[in-house]
């Protein structure tokens, strides 16, 4: 498959609290970022008090929207390729209409001003885009306002705004706080239980940060992360209690966002207890993924994100491609659908099994675990994604090393079992195609209750060398079966 043209897209977001450029490799199901620039400026941290944006948050964001329009140029991004806009402060300030001309003056393009509704239901969509079976609300804090969107069976049904940015709410203390969180929040609490509650915004994914670190999770990935509500709701308790010179301790939150998360912690808890969710999620994707999804048209929203960024992933980094598409369609063959996993996560495995053939021999199942555990790819809990993981690092003959062992421990025994068999099968079938496309759709590979058997033509007998054998039986003994090949004048 050729590589695709590179149309890059970019975002400017002008939000309450910070001004970031974000440059994704093109309007497509599974885009990636190749560029990503914040600038925390600050614009709603007065609007509470004087109705104007900071002056000095005035400043630094016109001189940020500068820098991003130069970068956006010489990037190859013009008016068609670009969407630029602006959320809670700008739309409410007494001189956000004034702004929004100075700064599209600065970057010759459109500002649009987003309304509460159109925030929400973007943010909800950039949910969906990575995480496409969420059921139950989305929730974005920006630095100004709070969003939330119902979403079920990937439609949006309600979108809702309150004024509940930590920036707006600076300076009120807790007693005054708490009421009005809890009066907005009183209509949910007569309603249903939501299966999930998703998180979008800076100042949850640090909170969640920091819970990851206190368990010791063994990745950083926060996209997906998931705890309990009940975990999320003692964790959050505690934060918004905190002081700041205490928080300021803590080495995953930002430093600049130090005196928004007491704020941010409240607004989680009196949400989980409004809402009575069974699981919190943090999302990666929010109103700048929504933008991308909006522009598909709906055979692309319907794609699988996991199998499009696999096969993206693979098309960058594989020796070919084509083998892996092969391997995949060998699995689906061999594996009944959830026998070891569903056939989107062999998919996937299998695009992804030869990423590291450029890597040192004894590098390559470190290298391809460390690789899949942190790459950017959607559809995908963090158990899925650790099993992929897994089975790769058992495709290049790795062991429960150190390297593993870490991960392990949170998918357990079943699961790690299944990923010796997927690594097993790739493993093998990496060697009889010894890299070379076209030979897996003329063998075939089948099992029964007792064994396995792999049939070649006459002509291709030759292939079946002792390697080959060797990685069968493998196979074989992993999944408690006997081996045994055919050779038939046809297939």
């Amino acid at each position: 498959m050729a590589d695709q043209p590179f149309q890059p897209f970019g975002v400017i977001d002008i939000g309450s609290n910070s001004v970031r450029l974000v440059l994704f490799d093109g309007v497509k199901r599974a885009p990636a970022s190749f560029f990503n620039e914040k600038v925390l400026c600050g614009l709603g941290r007065d609007i509470a008090t004087t109705g104007s944006l900071h002056p000095g948050g005035r400043k630094n964001a016109l001189e940020a929207l500068g820098r991003f329009k130069v970068i956006c140029e010489k990037s190859g991004i013009g008016n068609g390729s670009l969407e630029c806009f602006a959320t809670a402060a700008v739309r409410e300030a007494s001189d956000g209409a004034d702004f929004i001309a100075e700064a599209g003056k600065i970057l010759g393009h459109k500002v649009r001003v987003l309304s509460g509704e159109e925030e929400a239901l973007l943010a909800a969509r950039g949910v969906l885009s990575g995480i496409p079976e969420m059921n139950g609300w989305v929730a974005d804090l920006g630095g100004g306002s709070l969003e939330l969107a119902a979403v079920r069976g990937g439609e949006i049904s309600h979108t809702i705004s309150h004024p509940f940015g930590p920036l707006r709410l600076a300076g009120l203390k807790r007693k005054t706080i708490l009421p009005m969180l809890r009066e907005a929040f009183a209509p949910f609490k007569a309603g249903e239980s939501a299966e999930t509650l998703c998180l979008v915004g800076g100042a949850w994914r640090n909170i969640a940060k920091a819970h990851m670190a206190q368990i010791k999770y063994p990745i950083k990935v926060l996209h997906h992360y998931s705890m309990t509500a009940r975990e999320a709701r003692d964790f959050s308790d505690i934060f918004s209690k905190q002081s700041v010179s205490s928080l300021a301790d803590i080495e995953e939150i930002s430093a600049r966002r130090v005196e928004t998360i007491p704020i941010a912690a409240l607004v989680l808890r009196e949400l989980i207890d409004a809402l009575k969710p069974t699981e919190i999620v943090i999302s990666a994707h929010g109103v700048r993924e929504g933008i991308i999804f909006d522009r598909l048209d709906p055979k692309e929203r319907d794609k699988d994100p996991l199998r499009e960024g696999a096969a993206a992933m693979a098309q960058r980094r594989a020796f070919d491609p084509e083998v892996g598409k092969e391997i995949a369609d060998f699995a689906a063959d061999f594996f009944a659908e959830n026998e070891i996993f569903p056939h989107r996560l062999v998919a996937a495995a299998a695009r992804l099994s030869d990423i590291a053939w450029r890597d040192h021999p004894n590098y390559r199942r470190a290298n391809i675990l460390h690789a899949v555990l942190h790459a950017p790819l959607d559809g995908l809990s963090h158990k899925d994604r650790i099993c992929i993981a897994l089975s790769l690092y058992y495709r290049y003959g790795g062991e429960s090393t150190a390297d593993a062992k870490a991960v392990v421990r949170v998918v357990g025994a079943e699961e790690q079992k299944k990923t010796r068999i997927l690594g097993a099968f790739m493993r093998f079938a990496h060697v009889l195609v010894g890299q070379a496309p076209g030979i897996l759709p003329i063998c075939h590979l089948a099992q029964n209750e007792n064994e396995i058997v792999l049939t070649v033509s006459q002509g291709m007998s030759g292939l079946v060398g002792e390697i080959v054998l060797v990685r069968l039986q493998a196979l074989g003994d992993l999944m408690e079966k006997t081996v045994r090949v055919e050779v038939r004048d046809y297939l």
